[in-house]
């Protein structure tokens, strides 16, 4: 094809062995983010011993027969996803010269890690997933433009694995739009603080990402009588509109102004 598009809402998969091979299981057990079976044959992660959907946040419905099916098994889901090298294929075939990655498993916005409450392990994961895109995307190919996410516990640890992952190759850094409702205690995304943060990625010269769909609660749900295409199609549209919400309080709060060197994103849109 001779038209040339760049995805900006791309999700890896995280495969099954992203945390175990990468967090020690001397010191956190079973509390590392691993694949078990239920008693029905189907797969869920378990992370610091809570149940998480095997497709996280995102989703493989695109790639199968039935675009209203999800994968119950890893196994299942189709090897255009998972593949690095099968889907750069896939993309030029399709046109599509470069793809953002955002997580899954991880939460869209990270937000999967923000919730363990022990900050040594919320970082060592975040670092393992930061570690994994790079070492099996990013280095894959030049199309896949990787992304870090970070830790919620302290300002000091998020500004510190910015630095690291943008040294490794990261190219944006992904961030809940609403932390406090995704981390309890949580500063506020206004909190003084985070101006650490904005300008270190100013400094960097690399975007800070806001995902809508972090906190599902700022979502209209559809109603339970639309047919399950109508049900997703709905949700493909109220999803990205709620991510208003978070520009309008970026403008309120007068962090643009503050930062005007700072570069702001959202998979669907650009704020310079």
């Amino acid at each position: 094809m001779a038209d040339k598009f760049i995805s900006t809402n791309e999700h890896v998969i995280e495969s099954p062995d992203v945390w175990t091979n990468r967090v020690s299981a001397a010191r956190w057990g079973e509390r590392i983010p691993h694949i078990v079976t239920k008693d029905d044959g189907s797969e869920v992660w378990l992370i610091d011993g809570r149940e998480y959907p095997l497709l996280g946040s995102g989703s493989a419905a695109a790639c199968m027969p039935d675009r209203g099916d999800e994968p119950q098994r890893w196994a299942d889901i189709p090897a255009v996803i998972t593949d690095p090298a099968k889907r750069e294929r896939a993309m030029q075939e399709q046109g599509v010269n470069h793809a953002v990655l955002y997580p899954s498993v991880a939460g869209i916005g990270g937000e999967t890690f923000g919730r363990i409450a022990d900050p040594e392990l919320e970082l060592a994961c975040v670092r393992a997933y930061n570690d994994w895109v790079i070492e099996t995307w990013a280095v894959a190919s030049p199309k896949f433009i990787a992304q870090c996410i970070v830790p919620l516990s302290g300002f000091e640890q998020t500004e510190a694995e910015i630095r690291r992952a943008i040294a490794m190759g990261h190219k944006g850094v992904i961030l809940p739009g609403i932390p406090d409702q995704v981390r309890k205690g949580s500063p506020h995304i206004n909190d003084p603080g985070y101006d650490a943060v904005w300008r270190t990625c100013a400094e960097l010269g690399v975007p800070v990402c806001f995902h809508a769909g972090v906190v599902p609660s700022m979502e209209l749900e559809p109603y339970a009588g639309y047919p399950r295409a109508v049900q997703a199609a709905f949700k493909a549209i109220t999803r990205p509109a709620s991510g208003a919400a978070m520009l309008s309080n970026i403008l309120v709060a007068r962090i643009f102004e503050r930062f005007p060197s700072s570069r702001w994103c959202s998979p669907r849109v650009r704020w310079d």
